[in-house]
């Protein structure tokens, strides 16, 4: 229940935030200028989260940054402290990344766009196309990320499964 309230509350917090001050929805000139935005003008934008993998027993919610990908549920039971738990891969983001996407939705509604949030664990080659899309948050939340930045020289530590990476 007290998860719950925090979640409704962090949902009302974003909503005030997200309906106040009309002026903030205007994007600055220089910026929404940028080419690089130019692609986003009056359309909708898919904005994915890298969200981190808790997982919940009767015990409440946990969270182990060696059990973080699918090959890691193998070896959960050993990781985790209470067991049986099972992997919420789409309920939590951090708080930052809240912040960042209320900005972000803000600046886009500046460019007479809308913003769809979705988990980055979700996003494939196929649900991309034709779509503007950005990615939010931690790498390894978004596996398709890595597969697009690797040829760009994108390589994070490889992962061990139940290992935490340093960069976690």
């Amino acid at each position: 229940m007290a998860y719950g309230a925090g979640t409704l509350a962090l949902v009302a917090v974003a909503a005030v935030l997200l309906t106040m001050n009309a002026s903030a929805d205007r994007a600055p000139r220089e910026l929404a200028d940028s080419p690089i935005w130019t692609g986003f003008h009056s359309s909708n934008v898919v904005v994915a989260f890298g969200t981190p993998l808790f997982f919940r027993s009767s015990a409440g919610f946990e969270r182990n940054f060696g059990a973080n990908l699918p090959e890691d549920l193998g070896i959960a039971d050993k990781l985790l402290s209470h067991w049986p738990a099972y992997p919420l891969w789409n309920l939590w983001a951090p708080f930052d990344d809240v912040g960042a996407a209320v900005n972000l939705d803000r600046f886009l509604r500046g460019l007479n766009s809308t913003a769809s949030i979705v988990s980055a664990r979700q996003i494939s080659f196929g649900g991309l196309a034709g779509k503007r899309t950005i990615v939010i948050g931690q790498p390894r939340g978004a596996p398709l990320l890595l597969d697009l930045l690797a040829e760009q020289n994108f390589r994070p530590p490889a992962h061990e499964t139940g290992r935490i990476s340093p960069d976690s």
